[in-house]
């Protein structure tokens, strides 16, 4: 089974595929799409969602898990987030690929065992699990690699 994880976002969006292998998780490909903040936002989410499309159709994932939105108080950034979920969203669907979402608590739960972790220690757990390195500044990326890792969770 191929994993897809996707930390959506309307800037950066972090993606990170593994094969589950019995209990065995294996990194196959991860990295980023970056959108620049100059650009408007139906630029970026057409932005998104062909680099998803690209990165579907290279790495030939079985499913797509998506982070969900967290909640916070600028309601405009959430919706702009929400947009961007669907269009990465969008992007599994042409690719006829089922579809699963997980709240930020519960990725950082099955990762660290803390609904309420920091991004640096998902990294790191992250970096345990699969036995990779990873640069530092690819949260984003790292945040994907955990949205895959607990999708395979629920699959076992």
């Amino acid at each position: 089974m191929r994993i897809m994880g996707i930390d959506p976002g309307t800037r950066i969006v972090g993606w990170g595929v593994l094969d589950v292998k019995g209990s065995r998780l294996e990194p196959v490909a991860s990295g980023v799409i970056r959108a620049s903040a100059k650009e408007p936002l139906s630029v970026r989410l057409k932005r998104i969602h062909d680099g998803i499309g690209q990165v579907i159709d290279k790495t030939s994932p079985d499913i797509v898990a998506v982070e969900g939105i967290f909640h916070g108080p600028n309601t405009a950034t959430l919706i702009k987030i929400g947009e961007a979920r669907g269009v990465i969203v969008l992007a599994a669907a042409d690719a006829g690929l089922p579809v699963e979402s997980y709240a930020p608590a519960e990725v950082k739960k099955a990762v660290t065992g803390r609904g309420n972790a920091t991004k640096e220690q998902v990294r790191e757990m992250v970096r345990v699990i699969l036995g990779v390195a990873i640069e530092e500044e690819t949260l984003d990326e790292t945040d994907a690699l955990a949205v895959a890792i607990c999708q395979s969770h629920r699959m076992l």
